[in-house]
C-alpha cells in the first residue's frame, strides 16, 4: 500500500517560469509555509529559461501556462527536450479541462491552479516520493546522452582512420594506425553495451 511521506525542512532547487513577481513570491511562500527550504531561480524569458535549465540545474520546474514571450507548452517542450528527467508542473490561473488534459499528455507532472496553491506542497511531495521513477528517467537520459557522444566520437575517429589509411606516410607508423582502430573498436563496444542495457 502506497504511503506518502512528507519531506519537511528539505532544500529543493526550483526553476520558476513566471512573469508576475507577486505570483512567484506566493508560490515560494506556499512551499515555505510547509517547511520546504526553497532555492529558487525566477525567469520570464525563453533564453533565461534555457540558461536556468543548464546552469541552475533545478530539481523541479514550475511554470505559468501563459506568458508574454513564451507559452507554457513551449516551455514544456523545451524541458522535455533538454531535461526530461526533471518534473515539470504547471501553475496557472483558470484553465479549461481540454487544456489541462493536453498538459498532462505532453508530459507535465502536474497542474495547480493559482487559486489552489495550498495543493502545491502535496504535489511536490508526491513527486519526491516518486523519486524512483524520476531516477530511472535520469538514468535513461544519461545513457542516451553518453551514447550520442560516443557515436559522434566514433564517426570522427572512423573518418580519421580512413584518412590515415588512405594517406599513410612514413611519419604515420603502423602503431598509430592500430591505436586509432582499437579506439574505434572500443567505442563501438561501449555503445553496444549501453544499447543492450537499454533493452533490458
Amino acid at each position: 500500500m502506497y504511503k506518502e511521506v512528507t519531506k519537511k525542512n528539505q532544500t529543493i532547487r526550483i526553476l520558476i517560469l513566471e512573469d508576475s513577481p507577486t505570483d512567484a513570491e506566493l508560490i515560494i511562500r506556499a512551499l515555505e509555509d510547509e517547511d520546504f527550504i526553497v532555492d529558487a531561480k525566477i525567469v520570464d524569458e525563453e533564453h533565461e529559461f534555457r540558461h536556468g535549465i543548464s546552469e541552475f540545474r533545478p530539481e523541479i520546474i514550475l511554470s505559468d501556462y501563459s506568458l508574454p514571450t513564451i507559452t507554457g507548452l513551449e516551455a514544456l517542450a523545451i524541458a522535455t527536450q533538454e531535461c526530461p528527467e526533471i518534473p515539470f508542473v504547471f501553475i496557472t490561473g483558470t484553465i479549461g479541462e481540454e487544456i489541462a488534459a493536453e498538459t498532462i499528455l505532453n508530459g507535465a507532472a502536474g497542474l495547480i491552479l493559482k487559486s489552489h496553491l495550498y495543493k502545491l506542497p502535496q504535489t511536490i511531495n508526491k513527486i519526491i516520493n516518486d523519486e524512483s521513477r524520476w531516477r530511472q528517467i535520469r538514468f535513461n537520459n544519461a545513457k542516451e546522452r553518453i551514447n550520442l557522444r560516443i557515436q559522434k566520437n566514433q564517426k570522427a575517429l572512423e573518418r580519421m582512420d580512413e584518412f590515415i589509411t588512405n594517406r599513410r606516410t612514413a611519419k604515420l607508423s603502423n602503431e598509430i594506425v592500430d591505436d586509432i582502430k582499437d579506439m574505434v573498436k572500443n567505442l563501438k563496444g561501449i555503445s553496444n553495451d549501453l544499447n543492450n542495457q537499454k533493452g533490458e
